[in-house]
């Protein structure tokens, strides 16, 4: 059996520094513990339930903080990212942790999907694009890459990107 834990950083007060303090020291006690992997959720406009916007920061603290626990995004909302960048924070985490990543993909719900500009009728369709995409990525040069809601990268712009683009795993 394998035992994990979700987070969505819930805020039962308003400290926000508090919040990130108590998860991290929650998640470094569950990799101490022997957990083997810690799910931050993605939530944007919930002020008075969840701090989670950003996991792939809390998992760059974490990937110095713990040595063995699995670091999940659960999930990745695709809609709101574009699927090169998506593919370069995980990757980042992934290569800080040393290959401790799991990842999952969502499309989040039309309350958030609304706050963020987006239609929650086109939701399924970019996220459908993205996941292809991201299949795409680890076999093709980005540059090469064309969707219909996502353009194609121009090959100055993938200059200057970071270069971690590629998951390590398949």
């Amino acid at each position: 059996m394998r035992l994990s834990l979700a987070f969505e950083m819930q805020r039962p007060v308003l400290d926000d520094h508090a919040v990130i303090e108590d998860t991290l020291a929650q998640c470094v006690l569950a990799d101490e513990m022997g957990f083997d992997a810690v799910w931050f959720v993605e939530h944007h406009f919930l002020t008075s339930f969840s701090m989670s916007p950003c996991p792939e920061v809390i998992f760059g603290a974490l990937s110095r903080l713990t040595k063995r626990i699995r670091l999940g995004f659960g999930v990745v909302i695709l809609p709101y990212h574009h699927p090169v960048r998506v593919a370069e924070r995980v990757a980042m985490v992934d290569h800080m942790s040393g290959g401790r990543v799991e990842f999952g993909t969502g499309r989040s719900a039309p309350y958030e999907q609304t706050g963020m500009g987006i239609d929650p009728r086109d939701t399924r369709a970019m996220w459908e694009e993205s996941l292809r995409l991201k299949r795409t990525m680890r076999l093709a040069w980005l540059w090469n890459l064309v969707g219909r809601l996502y353009p194609k990268a121009k090959r100055e712009e993938f200059r200057r990107m970071s270069g971690i683009v590629l998951l390590r795993r398949a």
